[in-house]
């Protein structure tokens, strides 16, 4: 699949994806049954093991509790608790009905049978798009970096669409967009890749955010990304004097300081990390960008496998 191109080659590099998901996860690993648990979006998004009470509390309905570090490597001066990503596959939230949205999306990816299209998404992008949504209905806005300003959202639904309906940039309507939604870029099943943004949304204030998420340590690619963005804006925004143009590239395994720019954040390293939640066990699939592993960690909660999952 590595020597694929993906653009020339989708078939191909699809049923490869697929005979390899199969033999990495077996069938019925994913859950299809819902479980009710009230606290379901506070793990997924992670909660200080300092907060005691919460984790007595949590023992009783939880039996898979977990440790994670969203420094990925060393020793761990604090860590967060969540459950397994199987776990968090199951569950339903009736206090946060956005909880199923992102849910099912990353079931979707995550499944290792069945005609999904391997290259619509990535584990990563679909993590993202449950714990931002998920962030959002509970915080009321996101926050990408210190160097972000708060983007006002309270998410009640996460959306397939398309910004741009084909590769030209310059063709898009953003009065079709609605608040309080967030959108996932629909792919694959004969549509082209979706140019600059991975997820976008509206906000409150009528400011429009793109956002590209970037799985791989590069440097000079999130550069690139981030500049990508900022040359769409400056072209577009004159075009919008009622609306706000904003771009965010998230990369979380970039090392390195997050900072904005020309009315786009680049959110890396431990920012957007931090954004994933508990779905940062995946981080334990990918390579280190270091080469080093995370640290173990022995008390009453359980640190994640190497494959951050739960038998």
């Amino acid at each position: 699949a590595a020597n694929l191109d993906p653009e020339k080659n989708r078939g191909d590099v699809t049923r490869v994806l697929k005979d390899l998901a199969k033999l990495c996860m077996p069938d019925g690993y994913v859950p299809t049954t819902d479980v009710q648990l009230p606290d379901a979006l506070k793990l997924l998004l992670g909660f200080p093991d300092s907060d005691d009470e919460a984790v007595q509390s949590l023992r009783k309905s939880v039996s898979d509790l977990r440790l994670f570090d969203y420094n990925l490597v060393g020793e761990i001066p604090s860590a967060s608790v969540t459950a397994s990503l199987r776990m968090l596959l199951s569950w339903t939230d009736s206090n946060y009905p956005i909880y199923v949205y992102g849910r099912n999306r990353v079931r979707q990816v995550l499944m290792s049978s069945g005609e999904a299209d391997f290259l619509s998404a990535t584990p990563l992008e679909a993590g993202y798009s449950w714990t931002l949504s998920c962030r959002s209905a509970r915080d009321g806005n996101l926050v990408f970096s210190l160097s972000s300003r708060p983007f006002n959202i309270r998410c009640d639904s996460l959306e397939s669409g398309r910004l741009f309906p084909k590769k030209n940039t310059s063709v898009y309507d953003l009065t079709k967009l609605k608040k309080d939604v967030i959108y996932y870029a629909a792919e694959g099943g004969g549509l082209p890749s979706h140019p600059l943004c991975d997820l976008y949304f509206r906000t409150t204030e009528n400011e429009v955010v793109l956002i590209d998420i970037y799985g791989g340590s590069s440097s000079r690619t999130v550069k690139d990304k981030a500049d990508k963005l900022a040359d769409w804006i400056q072209r577009e925004q004159p075009n919008h004097p009622d609306a706000s143009l904003h771009g965010v590239v998230l990369a979380p395994f970039v090392v390195g300081a997050s900072r904005t720019q020309d009315a786009v954040t680049m959110a890396t390293d431990l920012d957007a990390r931090k954004l994933l939640g508990g779905f940062t066990q995946v981080a334990r699939w990918l390579p280190r960008v270091d080469g080093r592993t995370p640290s173990g960690r022995t008390d009453g909660l359980t640190d994640g496998r190497t494959d951050g999952l739960t038998d």
